[in-house]
């Protein structure tokens, strides 16, 4: 219990650190891992999402904001309206505790990618399998989005035993009955990938 307050405390302050235009928090827990300074923007411009599976879920999201462009309901999630990113979507719930974030889909292409499917685990879970310091990033920027009530653009890269060095996300907020951002949808997808050997292992 007390590790999972300690994590949850670790992204919030995060997140209003980012929020604030201070992004050391998150790099040196990325350092941690091994990873370079990764890319943030909250509420990015339509135009910069080049990416389809970014632009779908980013049309899909606006089309359903209020008039005074509070984030769409959690009720208005269309898998079937979605399918041109389905297979690029994670969806997220925050746990009844507010301390952590329940992977509820985890989408096959990242899957394919990533080489785990998480749908079912916590985001605590996955840090404490996976180990570096992806879970402090990771929980920024859900808690970003929360705070912020808008979606935010994220480009980071990978750990060596991943053929992919660098993933796109966009993660966008939806709001439950009471008004609060506790489900998200992150468009992810790969962009750049590691050479294969002839054995079929990735070459560093």
């Amino acid at each position: 219990w007390r590790a999972r307050v300690g994590d949850a405390e670790k992204g919030r302050r995060a997140a209003h650190a980012l929020l604030e235009g201070d992004m050391d928090p998150i790099v040196d827990s990325l350092r941690e891992a091994g990873i370079g300074r990764p890319s943030i923007e909250i509420d990015p411009p339509e135009a910069s999402l080049d990416l389809p599976p970014l632009r779908a879920l980013w049309h899909f999201w606006n089309a359903r904001r209020g008039p005074d462009g509070a984030p769409p309901a959690a009720t208005t999630i269309d898998a079937v309206e979605l399918r041109a990113a389905l297979g690029n979507l994670i969806w997220l719930e925050t746990t009844a505790d507010g301390l952590d974030y329940l992977y509820r889909l985890y989408g096959t292409n990242i899957t394919t990618h990533a080489g785990t499917d998480w749908t079912g685990w916590t985001m605590g879970s996955m840090t404490l399998k996976t180990g570096g310091g992806f879970g402090v990033y990771y929980r920024a920027l859900q808690t970003a989005c929360a705070l912020s009530r808008k979606p935010v653009a994220s480009q980071h890269n990978s750990p060596p035993l991943l053929r992919a060095t660098t993933w796109r996300r966009l993660t966008v907020p939806f709001v439950d009955e009471a008004g609060g951002c506790t489900q998200f949808l992150v468009a992810t997808v790969p962009v750049a990938f590691r050479r294969q050997s002839a054995e079929g292992d990735a070459e560093f």
